[in-house]
């Protein structure tokens, strides 16, 4: 899609002001190359859109200034090479200078756009079928292991999961990971005895913390499980000396 990129001059004809030494020396003071920091040009190109062309220390070029400057920084290789008729080898050097992201608004766009080709689309099953081979999900693990997910994908897991109750083998599967995670940790697993337990029922949270040597976490999972009051805030409120203390 081609779109308006203007040129930021006077509204007079480029070609005229080359006979023209006084009006030429003002526009190409509203020229500098972006990526050379240079100005003075010769002549205009004849791509789809016009552009000048300077003339610098190894050759000729297009000055890459206004529209083509903005166009370098939001369009797709593809797009401006084909309004300016250059190669796409020089619009990634341009962009190496102008330090812009490969993946740009106009790269995105023409994803999309390859996305929904009918080719693309009789593609699909296939690489669906080869992105879910053992060895692609082996990569894919080993790509995203000990990297944090994007806030955003954190959101969306959380919103599809609101109100879901987990399966028998889901819990399962989670009860393995923390027995494997605490093994790996290097610290013994203790389990809950009767003795705790009714540690538990007769007394506060954090002095069951005090006596046992458990944590406050563990403490209030217990007593949930035990269908026992949560009493978080006598808990915390009793924890305020021994904090004092420790620290």
């Amino acid at each position: 899609m081609k779109r308006d990129f203007r040129l930021e001059l006077p509204e007079v004809d480029p070609l005229a002001l080359l006979d023209d030494e006084q009006a030429r020396e003002k526009y190409e003071t509203a020229v500098r190359d972006a990526v050379r920091n240079e100005s003075g040009w010769e002549v205009m190109s004849d791509g789809k859109i016009p552009w000048p062309i300077g003339k610098l220390r190894q050759g000729r070029s297009l000055i890459v200034y206004s529209g083509l400057a903005d166009a370098i920084r939001r369009e797709s290789n593809q797009a401006v090479c084909h309004w300016w008729g250059i190669t796409p080898q020089t619009v990634t050097k341009w962009r190496k200078v102008l330090k812009v992201e490969p993946l740009n608004a106009g790269s995105r766009e023409l994803f999309v756009r390859y996305g929904r080709e009918e080719r693309s689309l009789d593609a699909l099953p296939n690489a669906r079928a080869a992105a879910s081979l053992p060895e692609a999900r082996r990569k894919l693990a080993e790509a995203r292991r000990g990297k944090p997910r994007p806030n955003s994908v954190i959101e969306v897991l959380r919103r599809a999961n609101l109100g879901r109750k987990a399966t028998d083998e889901q819990r399962r599967k989670r009860s393995e990971a923390q027995r494997a995670r605490a093994a790996s940790s290097g610290r013994p697993r203790r389990n809950w005895t009767e003795h705790d337990d009714q540690l538990c029922r007769t007394l506060a949270p954090g002095e069951v913390v005090t006596v046992t040597g458990r944590s406050l976490s563990a403490v209030y999972s217990r007593r949930h499980l035990l269908a026992l009051p949560d009493r978080r805030t006598e808990a915390y409120r009793e924890l305020e000396p021994i904090n004092s203390v420790n620290h």
